[in-house]
């Protein structure tokens, strides 16, 4: 089970990535992702403190990075442990030629309980996933921040 979600940005790579891992600037911004705050350095192996706010709500997790390179940024959350629930967030970054960007955001879902949480959350998250992808799309193009 998966959600997915992809924009293209009119913008360099470059410049889209680098926006991206601007963490501390994201409630200046972004929708939906909240921030993202890093518990020691981010790479691999290494957790993260993430608030996404779903149906106004608030929700902090600590998922841990399992792939950082210059296209591709991975995360998985666990609830209890991975056989209950688990995402998969992954966000990649294409260069589309001609000074574009597509930014693809993916979660897919696994576990027990997983089918459940998405038939409570699932349009929800796609929504957020959209309004993050637009949020992050006028940053890159305009420099636009929320107000």
């Amino acid at each position: 089970m998966s959600i997915s979600s992809e924009i293209v940005i009119n913008a360099p790579l470059k410049n889209v990535v680098e926006t991206f891992y601007e963490f501390d600037d994201y409630p200046n911004w972004s929708e939906f992702i909240d921030s993202i705050k890093k518990e020691t350095v981010l790479e691999p192996g290494h957790r993260l403190a993430v608030t996404i706010s779903i149906n106004g709500k608030p929700n902090l997790f600590n998922p841990t990075i399992l792939e950082k390179t210059p296209t591709k940024f991975v995360w998985s959350g666990e609830l209890l442990s991975r056989y209950v629930f688990r995402g998969n967030h992954s966000f990649e970054f294409v260069d589309s030629g001609e000074i574009k960007t597509k930014v693809i955001q993916t979660e897919i879902f696994s576990g027990l309980i997983a089918s459940l949480v998405l038939w409570q959350i699932g349009d929800a998250t796609k929504k957020g996933f959209e309004s993050y992808n637009e949020s992050l799309k006028k940053k890159c193009e305009h420099g636009e921040i929320n107000s």
